[in-house]
Order: structure tokens, then C-alpha cells, then sequence
């Protein structure tokens, strides 16, 4: 039986996957997002990758890895298992060549709508926003929940001696988010 939550999840996936307002990154697929749609936290990326892009699911690909494992550390160490959705500032996959690029402002500006209708559908209790771009574009204003900004877990595939300092602050904002949702 649908709820009225799952029933409104459709809808959007339904609306959404036609969009055509960023032609230059919209021949691949849309990644919609993943996980509870009642979630404690939604993490926030950037974009789709390669592997996003081609499984149709967000953070599968190498820094899903990294995020998978912060997380994973994370629930150890505080004891805390929230729900949790992901998901990212756009649905598909920005290029330059075969390479990935951070979305243009104004593919971000198109799927603002998008987001906005994700966060009203999942109502997440707080956004881990992951990397600068999220963090500039996705304000507390529009996410209207408690926010903690870390690393996209991308930059740790760059310089890997970083590993155990990102594992330390999703850690730290899995205590304070705890704190303050539990309360």
C-alpha cells in the first residue's frame, strides 16, 4: 500500500524525468536519489558521476565508497544509526569531455525546484551538505532544517591522507546532529 509520502515520491520521479532545461548534461540519466523517505539526514552532493550515472543511483561510485565508509565509522563510533536519504543539487551528470565538472549556475538554478519539492517530500530532519559548491548553493533558507557542511568526499580521493580526518568529522556531526534530533 502506498503512502502518501511514497505516493508523492512517484510524482515527482514522474515529472522530473522528462526534464530537458540542461540539454548539455541531460542525455544521460536522471539520479533521483536513494534511501528513506523519512530520513534523519539527507546527504547533499554536487552531481552524478560516472557510475551514478550509469546505475541511476546516487554515491555508488568511488566517492560513494568514501562516503559509505565515513558513515559507516561514523554509526560505530556514536552508536547512532539515523535514516538517511541521498541525493545531489542535480539530477544528471555534468561533463566536460569524459570528465566530471561542477553543474553551471544555471543547471543549478534548474533544478532548484527539484530540490526544494525532494525536501518537502522527505522532510529530513538535518542535510549534510557535502562540498563548497552544496554548501553556497543549497542555503539553511531553502533546506529550512539544521545543516553541517564536510568535505565531498571526492577531495579525499585526491589527497587520501585526509581518510581518517573526514571519518573524524561525519563522527562529530553524527554526535551533534544526534543530540539535537533526538531531543
Amino acid at each position: 500500500m502506498s503512502t502518501p509520502r511514497t505516493t508523492r515520491w512517484r510524482d515527482h520521479r514522474s515529472r522530473w524525468t522528462g526534464c530537458d532545461l540542461c540539454p548539455a548534461i541531460c542525455a544521460g540519466r536522471k539520479v533521483f536519489g536513494r534511501g528513506s523517505l523519512h530520513p534523519d539526514i539527507l546527504f547533499l552532493g554536487i552531481g552524478p558521476g560516472e557510475g551514478e550515472d550509469t546505475l541511476g543511483v546516487p554515491f555508488v561510485g568511488p566517492a560513494g565508497k568514501i562516503l559509505t565508509g565515513a558513515i559507516e565509522f561514523a554509526e560505530k563510533k556514536t552508536g547512532w544509526h539515523p535514516t538517511k536519504f541521498w541525493s545531489n543539487l542535480v539530477l544528471c551528470r555534468p561533463t566536460e569531455g569524459h570528465s566530471n565538472r561542477d553543474p553551471s549556475e544555471d543547471e543549478i538554478e534548474n533544478c532548484r525546484g527539484r530540490l526544494r519539492e525532494l525536501l518537502e517530500i522527505t522532510k529530513p530532519k538535518a542535510v549534510i551538505r557535502l562540498g563548497r559548491l552544496v554548501a553556497s548553493h543549497a542555503p539553511v533558507e531553502l533546506l529550512r532544517v539544521q545543516a553541517i557542511d564536510l568535505w565531498h568526499p571526492a577531495a579525499i580521493l585526491r589527497d587520501r591522507s585526509r581518510t581518517s580526518g573526514y571519518q573524524d568529522s561525519m563522527a562529530r556531526a553524527f554526535g551533534t546532529l544526534r543530540g539535537r534530533i533526538e531531543d
